[in-house]
């Protein structure tokens, strides 16, 4: 520190210095692509401040970002290489103690190749079989029509089970799986619901 506020530490983190505490992040995952909307909480967030990523001995301002309150803000994150970063909101560009940021981890979006069956009731609890890439070992949820799955069970990297739910009409649906349960990446083709 230079100054006995602002405090160096190792590591990525989104910053917060002075009166300004961050204590979660939603969600806390997103993409390496960026364009993740965050929300931040914490406490006594000034108007003023600025909310920055630390990666390593690299800060970087996040540009798009708005004070919601003295206890929210949101922001999209920039893109980054895989790994955990810090998010921190700050007056300056000075690092902070780790205490006062929040964990945000970037990870490649996983992405749904194929599944099978690709037909089911509109009654739902088909078992698909989802097939692709970066299906994360926490975190994921899977999505068709637009509802969320009864239940997705992750195999591995690249294979995970998802149940369909029920819907109120039959006709072709989006499969689409998600890393944080906010930003969801559809299948290139559709499941169809039948009539029951």
């Amino acid at each position: 520190s230079n100054n006995g506020e602002d405090f160096y530490v190792g590591d990525s983190f989104l910053e917060l210095s002075g009166s300004n505490h961050a204590t979660s992040v939603q969600p806390s995952r997103g993409s390496t692509l960026g364009g993740t909307v965050v929300t931040i909480h914490g406490t006594s967030f000034n108007p003023s401040a600025r909310v920055f990523l630390t990666s390593g001995n690299t800060t970087r301002e996040v540009r798009q970002m708005a004070v919601v309150s003295s206890s929210e803000l949101h922001a999209t994150t920039p893109p980054h290489a895989a790994g955990v970063a810090r998010i921190h909101a700050a007056e300056n560009m000075g690092a902070v103690s780790a205490d006062l940021s929040v964990a945000f981890e970037f990870a490649s979006i996983p992405v749904v190749a194929d599944f099978r069956p690709t037909r089911g009731p509109s009654s739902g609890g088909t078992v698909m079989t989802l097939s692709g890439s970066g299906f994360p070992v926490d975190g994921m949820s899977c999505r068709v029509g637009g509802e969320l799955g009864t239940q997705l069970d992750r195999v591995s990297s690249t294979m995970a089970l998802c149940v369909a739910p029920a819907v109120a009409s039959p006709g072709p649906a989006a499969v689409e799986v998600s890393d944080n349960g906010a930003h969801f990446v559809a299948a290139s083709h559709s499941f169809v619901f039948t009539r029951p």
